[in-house]
């Protein structure tokens, strides 16, 4: 039996602009301010699904991520700890492209995941957002969540016709998500934002302290054995690499299921201006594009 393999995705990115007033003020260090850290538990689900939670330190979900099937999609929801819908991770049957879309988007919009054609082997995605960056802030990150009035964003619609991109690792087609019937792009409005470039990326850099080390025990054990496995940050181009978010998997030879630990930086969080569920849509979205790719890498192999 042929797997089909994971492909990459084909860009195309709205403009982002956060409705927070500009102001100036002195700029802080960015690697400065605490991380907030989330364990990642996935269970199975029925018909061969599963369900991944976040938990915050006192064990309570404060994330979870489900999957639907439409006739054209795979549709994974990122719920809050409210179960309110927040983002929604998108994939074609046919065809590959990796796109996020929100209730808080304008109609037609989404963000999609580029290619990085210097990343190895073919893992490392690209997306980039328009926002007015403030500097001091204070953390977006409550206990029960993503806090629906932290940071309070509107969004401006980008062209989502999708640019020709050099072809990325197991492309196959190069398709564009559909647009929700009736539902028409617009062209951005036009403030005058900054451009972040971000920058998922496989693997921790040789000098990265692991958050979620502990003494010696079977799980750790394991990690000599695991190479990078799961383990993956999205950096902050523009600002020298700056890590916004990391994920770092513990493997166990007693699950086959992914967990881990998912921290993300509440001050960058913060001055950038996307909610905290965005940050958590980015990771879970690329976690299941490392998970398929391992799927299809195990599978190849036992051919």
């Amino acid at each position: 039996m042929t797997t089909s393999p994971p492909l990459s995705p084909t860009p195309a990115s709205p403009t982002i602009v956060s409705s927070l007033p500009h102001q100036h003020h002195p700029r802080p260090p960015l690697e400065e301010g605490p991380r907030r850290s989330y364990r990642l538990e996935t269970t199975e689900a029925l018909e061969g699904g599963k369900i991944v939670r976040l938990l915050d330190e006192k064990g309570r979900a404060v994330w979870e991520k489900t999957r639907d099937l439409t006739d054209e999609e795979i549709v994974d929801t990122i719920f809050d700890g409210t179960r309110h819908p927040r983002w929604t991770i998108h994939r074609p049957i046919r065809g590959w492209y990796l796109v996020l879309r929100s209730p808080s988007l304008p109609p037609g919009s989404y963000i999609s995941f580029k290619p990085n054609p210097s990343s190895a082997e073919g893992s490392g995605f690209t997306f980039a957002l328009r926002s007015v960056l403030e500097y001091p802030v204070t953390s977006p990150l409550s206990e029960k969540g993503d806090d629906l009035d932290a940071v309070r964003l509107t969004f401006s619609a980008g062209d989502n016709t999708p640019t020709p991109t050099s072809a990325p690792t197991f492309s196959e087609a190069q398709d564009h998500p559909p647009a929700p019937a009736g539902e028409k792009s617009e062209k951005p409005i036009a403030p005058s934002p900054t451009t972040s470039h971000f920058k998922l990326q496989h693997g921790l850099p040789a000098h990265t302290h692991r958050a979620s080390s502990r003494p010696f025990s079977l799980s750790s054990f394991t990690h000599l054995f695991a190479g990078r496995g799961k383990t993956f940050s999205c950096v902050w181009e523009d600002e020298q690499g700056a890590e916004v978010l990391r994920f770092e998997e513990d493997v166990s030879l007693l699950s086959t299921t992914t967990r881990g630990h998912l921290l993300l930086h509440e001050h960058l969080v913060g001055i950038i201006g996307m909610e905290p569920s965005f940050w958590i849509a980015v990771a879970l979205a690329y976690l299941e594009f490392l998970e398929d790719r391992e799927a299809y890498g195990a599978a190849k192999g036992g051919d």
